[in-house]
């Protein structure tokens, strides 16, 4: 299980060291993403792409670049923290996934070499990090695990949430405002918890909003693969944290689950009609909203409703507002049943 070697009853959280660190992170990405708009390849539009006309890409590098100039002056001005396992693993696991650079500078990586980089990276945060020791669902309780079941389930996990989110991030900013509405909701909800965790996702956060200048819709860079699978591993690692402090692993499914929803509809879907689930394609529930007229910043907006409510149902059941917490499940579940329905009956295909 990832723990950390400071508590936040010896060390507290700082809020000088959290302004600073928010700081470095934004303005790092931001500026590291200007830049890299002007010398990063461009990412030419084909049949299945949402965009119309060729756009720079690699703008995860920014996002990676300012998480780690922002966690630099959190380990310098909390310097308790620099022995925590979970800072060695994203630092071993953000050395791995940006080899998938690879991709878009010198040629594109097959489905088997991005899944190798995938089990490199995961086998880093078991090595480093650790691994799930328990995982609470609900009506069940917690389930506890030892050894070698403990690390299957952690690297299933860490590759199902980095290839969901690499699936996702085909529109302007959709992936970038999801997870940052995800890093605000742990933000709440550790709000007592480990100051590790805090201090982390504040990092990351920020630099989502360096990035989001550029990647909001309409955007001028995406963020290419480098950025969505290190998005995907550093959600799976909060994911795994936040259970070691108090965040249910389900709760913490809440705010992710439009993301959830539409990566297993769609495969399903696909499933069912006899189609190679290993073939790129374009019939995500949010591609088909693009596809007939929807724009990019409304996909998002309307989109974000789902994790809104999901999140705002993870805070109610913490707090012990057990049945609003249901009711609001429910209201999430039931967008997202009649979202789909509508899709169904208005796209073509």
């Amino acid at each position: 299980m990832l723990t950390s070697t400071v508590s936040s009853q010896s060390a507290g959280f700082s809020i000088p060291v959290a302004i600073v660190s928010a700081l470095g992170a934004f303005v790092l990405s931001m500026v590291s993403t200007y830049f890299i708009r002007y010398k990063a390849v461009l990412d030419v539009p084909n049949r299945r792409s949402a965009h119309k006309t060729s756009r720079p890409t690699l703008g995860g590098i920014g996002i990676i670049l300012g998480f780690w100039g922002g966690s630099l002056c959190i380990l310098f001005f909390a310097q308790g923290l620099w022995g925590n396992r979970e800072w060695i693993a994203l630092g071993v696991m953000t050395l791995a996934t940006a080899v998938v650079i690879i991709d878009d500078l010198i040629r594109p990586l097959k489905v088997w070499e991005k899944t190798a980089l995938q089990f490199i990276a995961v086998v880093c945060l078991l090595n480093w990090g650790g691994s799930f020791e328990t995982i609470t669902l609900p009506f069940m309780g917690v389930w506890t695990f030892t050894g070698i079941e403990g690390q299957v389930i952690t690297a299933v996990w860490l590759m199902a949430i980095c290839n969901i989110v690499n699936f996702m991030d085909g529109i302007d900013g959709l992936v970038s405002v999801h997870t940052a509405l995800v890093c605000l909701f742990v933000l709440l909800w550790n709000v007592s918890g480990d100051v590790g965790l805090s201090y982390m996702v504040l990092s990351f956060l920020f630099a989502i909003f360096g990035f989001l200048i550029y990647n909001f819709p309409p955007a001028s860079i995406f963020m290419g693969d480098v950025g969505s699978f290190f998005i995907g591993f550093f959600l799976g690692t909060i994911g795994i944290m936040g259970e070691a402090e108090a965040i249910p692993w389900w709760i913490y499914l809440l705010p992710l689950s439009f993301f959830l929803h539409d990566t297993l509809y769609t495969l399903i879907r696909r499933i069912i009609n006899r189609e190679n689930i290993l073939v790129a394609h374009n019939k995500h529930l949010y591609q088909r909203l693009s596809r007939i007229g929807w724009s990019n910043f409304r996909i998002c907006m309307v989109t974000l409703i789902v994790p809104l409510i999901g999140g705002g149902a993870g805070s109610l059941l913490l707090s012990e507002k057990t049945d609003w917490g249901v009711c609001s499940v429910f209201l999430m579940g039931l967008i997202l049943v009649l979202g789909t329905f509508w899709v169904e009956r208005n796209s073509d295909f």
